[in-house]
């Protein structure tokens, strides 16, 4: 097991069950890109597996077909292969995959 790993068998007393609707919105908006265009682009291997950080980063311009914008202070998850584990918080607005 490696030091990033924690394993409860419950979760700790004072924490409560939430359906993950209850405390977020998913958000669906499609974009376009343009060619030439300056947007941050993230795929599903621009992100770390099972840690919430990226680890690489693309361009607009190196995309064609219709993508997802997010904003500031999204949340992003990879919904292909959830197992996974891909996520992260973003600092900063951009396109990315339908798959996240």
């Amino acid at each position: 097991m490696s030091d990033f790993s924690l394993v409860l068998d419950e979760a700790p007393f004072n924490w409560k069950d939430y359906e993950l609707s209850e405390i977020c919105t998913q958000i669906r908006e499609s974009y376009q890109p343009i060619v030439g265009g300056d947007k941050l682009y993230l795929g599903l291997a621009d992100m770390a597996q099972g840690f919430p950080v990226l680890i690489s980063r693309g361009d607009e311009s190196d995309v064609k077909s219709n993508k997802s914008k997010f904003y500031a202070n999204d949340v992003l998850f990879g919904k292909l292969r959830p197992y996974l584990r891909k996520s992260v918080l973003m600092k900063e607005e951009g396109i990315c995959s339908t798959d996240i």
